[in-house]
This record gives structure tokens, sequence and C-alpha cells, in this order.
């Protein structure tokens, strides 16, 4: 019997694998990331899932079940990320403490973003081990905050594209370090005409690569 094809896939092209980051998973109020995920499931791509948290909530939708059954978790302090820690340090010493470096001086301005960035660059080092050994081809964060700093550390430590969708308190309420992830993304998402406005009189020029997808 002939193995049953993927939905969306096309026999004898392998499904292009694209990393997802967000902040918690799941979370009924972002259902739109959700829904984002299984349209591109459907049209062909396969989606490794990364939450920066494991959300617990009373109410989830069956189909978020699925997502949660085979999403990456993982807890700040453990084996596997003092494990990536340590295979940054050796096989690409310049590129971490390169990454450490920007994470903390491009959020020296804001308190609140600095402790945070004490907890994402090592989790986005095991984030970027994990993406390396299943094979993601392009790393996308929903919010310019948290979320787009993880996929700015594992482009610096792994040389994956990434992009992020920037939606609204995330870039209203503060925008440290939004230009320099702005300026290495592959191109930026967000959801109206007025954001890319935002965007473009914040970072000037280099925010041109914004899309508007509402």
């Amino acid at each position: 019997m002939a193995q049953q094809q993927p939905s969306g896939s096309t026999q004898g092209h392998p499904q292009k694998t694209v990393a997802y980051i967000m902040s918690r998973f799941p979370k009924i109020s972002e259902t739109f990331i959700m829904n984002e995920i299984l349209e591109l499931e459907r049209l062909g791509l396969h989606v490794e899932i990364f939450p920066l948290i494991r959300e617990q909530e009373q109410v989830m939708h069956p189909e978020a079940a699925a997502l949660v059954a085979r999403a990456h978790y993982s807890t700040l302090v453990s084996q596997a990320v003092l494990a990536a820690q340590i295979y940054w340090l050796l096989k690409q010493p310049r590129a971490y403490f390169g990454a450490w470096r920007q994470a903390l001086w491009g959020n020296r301005g804001s308190r609140k973003f600095f402790v945070r960035a004490l907890a994402i660059v090592p989790q986005a080092a095991l984030f970027a081990r994990q993406m390396q050994r299943i094979g993601v081809a392009h790393v996308h964060a929903h919010w310019a905050t948290h979320p787009a700093l993880a996929a700015f550390v594992i482009h610096r430590l792994t040389d994956l594209p990434y992009s992020f969708t920037a939606h609204a308190h995330d870039i209203y309420v503060d925008r440290t370090m939004l230009t320099e992830k702005i300026r290495d993304a592959s191109f930026v998402v967000t959801i109206s005409e007025f954001n890319r406005r935002l965007l473009r009189e914040h970072s000037g020029s280099i925010a041109e690569k914004t899309v508007v997808i509402h």
C-alpha cells in the first residue's frame, strides 16, 4: 500500500520545516497563531513549535492539543539547556559571546527586557541546537519582544534566516532593540499600514522590508 502523503505536500519533494517561536503556547487569546500554523501546514510546510513558556489554560482548542503534543517545551534550569551552552561555547565561541553581548547591550535601556534577556539567550541556544538537529530552514517569531530576541540569537548562532510578526503592545509600549531585530530579519510582518508606518518612523529605511498581513 502506498504511503499517504501529508496534506499539502508534493510527492517526491520533502516538506520545508519552519520553526515558530511565541511567548506562550497554547494561549486561547492567541488563537490566530494556532490558525496560522495550521494553514501553513495545510499549504505544505512543516511547522515545529518552540514556545518560551508552556501556558496552562483551562480551555484548549482540540487542534491545539495535537500541536502541544509535539511542541518543544523547555525549562531554563535543565541539563539540556546547560549542554547547549557548552556546545556553542566549544563550537562557536565568538558567535555565542557575541549573541550575549548584543542581547544585553541592546536591552540595557529597559530593566525588564534586560532581565528577561538573561533567560532568553540560554533558551535560544537550546532551541538553536534543536533546530539544527531537525533541519529547520527558517525561523518565525510572533511578537517583536522576547520571541523576536530568541530568533535573533538563533540567527547569530546558526545563520538561520528569521522573520517576526509585530502586532500591537510589542511595538507600542517598549521598542527596545527593535531596530536591531528588524535589521537582521529577512522580513517583518505586521498587521496594519499604521504599524508599518510606525516601524518606518522608528527604524528608518531598514523597515522597508515590512509587509502587511491584516
